[in-house]
C-alpha cells in the first residue's frame, strides 16, 4: 500500500467520494465491474512540452480487484483551484 504521503486527509477523501457518488452513474470498475476502490492523491500530470508550473492536479482511483486505474480532475471535483 502507498504510504500516507500519497493520501488525502479524511476531509478531502470524503469530499471526493461525495463528488463521485453524486456524478458517477456506474461506480463499478470499467474492467471487472467491482466497486472496491482505493484513492491515491494528491498527484499531478505535467503535460508534454510544458513548464514544471503547468500541471493538472488529479486523484488516482485504483481498483483493488483488478488494478485498473482511473484518474479524476481534482479541479472539477472541487478539491483544488484552477482553470481547465
Amino acid at each position: 500500500m502507498p504510504d500516507d504521503t500519497l493520501r488525502y486527509d479524511a476531509d478531502k477523501t470524503a469530499r471526493l467520494v461525495a463528488f463521485l457518488n453524486a456524478r458517477w452513474k456506474n461506480k463499478g470498475c470499467q474492467q471487472c465491474g467491482r466497486n472496491d476502490w482505493t484513492i491515491i492523491g494528491p498527484m499531478a500530470v505535467h503535460p508534454e512540452n510544458s513548464s514544471i508550473r503547468s500541471q493538472l492536479p488529479i486523484a488516482a482511483l485504483i481498483c483493488r480487484n483488478c488494478g485498473s486505474v482511473q484518474f479524476v480532475s481534482t479541479i472539477v471535483a472541487g478539491l483544488d483551484k484552477g482553470n481547465l
